[in-house]
């Protein structure tokens, strides 16, 4: 069994104009909004709509090198997993996609405190990707800038964890059922880079995938591990569900600005805009890590 964690892009199709948008995006589940609409908050906590995972096939492999795939999230969970994976009161097998129900929020992957649940999740087919809404108990959020940002509605990163029952090489089939089996020279030494001669990317392919953790991070792995909106919060005040404050920085505003750019193709050569683009985006990530 091997322990992941993932990051994913989020779009931003609910967030407030003025944050920005990513264009051709724009298919959110519709049980979602359904589940928004009678949604209850219970005191104390808000509610976040994300992306817990996307499709290998249709999004390839994130910047950690891995590949999760659809057809493998698609299908029900082995007795073996059932044992491994799942809470002591859920001993049926579901389908894996379904396991973030019980995943918990943490703040970093730091597991020795939880921060919420994840109240509701959805396969979107259309879209090849997994959303959820996440519960969290905003005020005990460790990070003073997370905490501001998820009370003002403001795009946060999240990071999903899972276990594997075992990753597989895209080049040579190598397989690893722990995290100390040997790697392939692919995977050792050319992870994330093109191999011209199998005229495909060198990643890892995750098989037996079951998550337990959706986590508020600083630097997410991909491009986009953001929220999508705030749809809800169970604190005094809030008269509609999709009340967002319009606050927005013009740190946070740039950064959403510029996931349109993240978006474009690993070989995009970027010009002096972009690049300049680049350049404020990592001093404002390393701006959050020192505070």
């Amino acid at each position: 069994m091997i322990r992941k964690l993932i990051n994913v892009p989020a779009d931003t199709k609910h967030l407030p104009l003025e944050v920005g948008s990513i264009k051709g995006i724009e298919y959110i589940d519709p049980a979602i909004d359904e589940y928004v609409k009678k949604l209850k908050p219970k005191t104390g906590y808000a509610y976040y709509h994300t992306l817990a995972c996307v499709a290998s096939e249709y999004y390839g492999h994130n910047n950690n090198g891995d590949e999760y795939p659809e057809s493998d999230l698609l299908q029900l969970q082995t007795e073996e997993e059932v044992n491994k994976f799942n809470p002591k009161n859920q001993k049926n097998p579901v389908v894996r996609w379904q396991t973030i129900l019980f995943a918990k929020v943490y703040y970093r992957h730091r597991y020795d405190e939880s921060y919420g649940n994840i109240d509701f999740a959805v396969w979107n087919p259309r879209m090849h990707w997994l959303e959820c809404i996440a519960a969290i108990k905003v005020n005990e959020v460790p990070n003073e800038v997370w905490r501001e940002a998820l009370k003002n509605g403001e795009p946060v990163p999240f990071s999903i964890g899972c276990h594997v029952l075992y990753d597989e090489c895209s080049i040579c089939g190598n397989r690893r059922y722990n995290p100390n089996d040997k790697k392939c020279i692919h995977i050792a030494q050319h992870l994330g880079e093109f191999d011209e001669k199998a005229g495909k990317w060198v990643s890892m392919i995750n098989h037996g995938i079951n998550f337990f953790d959706l986590s508020i991070v600083v630097i997410p792995a991909d491009n986009l591990a953001y929220s999508m909106r705030k749809v809800a919060e169970g604190f005094k005040g809030i008269k509609d569900l999709y009340q967002t404050k319009r606050r927005t920085p013009n740190t946070i505003r740039k950064v959403a600005e510029f996931r349109e750019f993240l978006t474009k193709s690993r070989h995009h050569i970027y010009n002096d805009e972009e690049r300049q683009y680049v350049v404020s985006l990592a001093r404002w990530i390393k701006e959050l890590e020192d505070s």
